[in-house]
């Protein structure tokens, strides 16, 4: 029984979320992302913004990350708000063209959805 109540406590912190419709701006760094975490819209729009460790996503149980450049980034998602929270990272899959504001400025959209496992 002890074995029982371990193991259901254990799974019970498991959880997962599926991260979609992300669009990424990207002129010689991020300038803007948006994306879709279990039905929730989340976004940031500024350099700044994004400079955070961590995003909260108002209405979602989730805040996240983005890192990288041009069609290779990464995202972190952080079960929480706190900088303690348990996270997970995930590779997110991008298509990017041109963005119309100079030779640099491209836009990513995520081409399919992902599930992150926290």
């Amino acid at each position: 029984m002890k074995f029982f109540a371990a193991t259901a406590a254990i799974v019970g912190l498991a959880s997962a979320a599926t991260v979609s419709k992300a669009t990424l701006r990207d002129n010689n760094g991020l300038q803007a992302v948006t994306l879709t975490i279990d039905g929730v819209q989340c976004s940031a729009t500024s350099p700044a913004a994004l400079g955070s460790r961590q995003i909260a996503c108002p209405g979602s149980a989730y805040s996240w990350h983005v890192t990288g450049s041009v069609g290779d980034y990464e995202l972190t998602l952080f079960k929480g708000v706190v900088t303690d929270s348990p996270q997970a990272y995930a590779k997110l899959p991008t298509h990017c063209s041109a963005g119309g504001a100079g030779p640099n400025d491209m836009v990513c959209d995520q081409n399919n959805d992902i599930t992150i496992d926290i």
